[in-house]
């Protein structure tokens, strides 16, 4: 009796089928859950990078057009004004330099506003017309709110997919069940029941797989 008690203890110490299953697909779960956040930043990462540097080109088009004669003529007034303007209707622009060909600074208009240095992004622009060069535009851009909608994006990302991974893993837990734990646990409660001298014929399903539809065959031919 104490030789058998170690390794009866030991069986009831193990895991149902069903439950190891699920403990596999949950592990799978957090790892696709891991690997798309790293994705989604990657990708949206770039994406959202690409629209800045697009922004950033238009607006300086739009300096250029607007006070190419006032740098060519050095005009500070007038370029201040123009500089206090863009920085009016963007917020996300903290500053702008503005220097003639001499690198001289004509204007530096800044945001009285303050920002981590990682997350500036500055773009420096030369000023050419018809060949030549009359200077340059700095403008610097605050990114808090690209990396803001970075981790949203994020967050929505792993929401969204935890929840159809979540719904996935419990119809294949549950249809994991109904094809293989059931008929498994109806042939063991079939041969405990040959031990105690019952023998009636063991059928399942249609549904259940070649294997075990073998497995109750040979269960019936003891």
């Amino acid at each position: 009796m104490n030789i058998n008690e170690p390794e009866y203890n030991n069986v009831n110490r193990r895991y149902p089928l069903w439950s190891q299953v699920l403990l596999a697909l949950i592990l799978c779960l957090i790892l696709v859950n891991f690997l798309t956040s790293i994705v989604v930043r990657e990708v949206g990462s770039g994406f959202l990078f690409q629209q800045v540097d697009n922004q950033s080109k238009n607006s300086f088009s739009l300096l250029t057009a607007t006070a190419l004669d006032a740098v060519i003529s050095e005009n500070q007034k007038t370029l201040e004004s123009i500089a206090t303007q863009t920085l009016s209707n963007s917020i996300n622009i903290i500053d702008i330099i503005i220097r003639n060909e001499n690198n001289d600074i004509l204007v530096n208009r800044t945001q009285n506003l303050s920002y981590p240095v990682n997350t500036i992004r500055t773009y420096n622009y030369p000023i050419v017309h018809k060949g030549e060069h009359y200077g340059s535009i700095t403008i610097s851009w605050n990114l808090d709110p690209i990396y803001t909608e970075i981790d949203r994006q994020i967050t929505f990302v792993r929401y969204f997919i935890s929840t159809v991974l979540i719904i996935l893993t419990l119809l294949i837990v549950q249809s994991f069940y109904w094809l293989t734990i059931r008929p498994i646990n109806r042939i063991s409660k079939y041969l405990t029941s040959l031990t105690e001298g019952e023998k009636k014929p063991l059928t399942l399903s249609f549904i259940v797989s070649k294997e075990l539809e073998s497995l109750a065959n040979a269960a019936n031919d003891l």
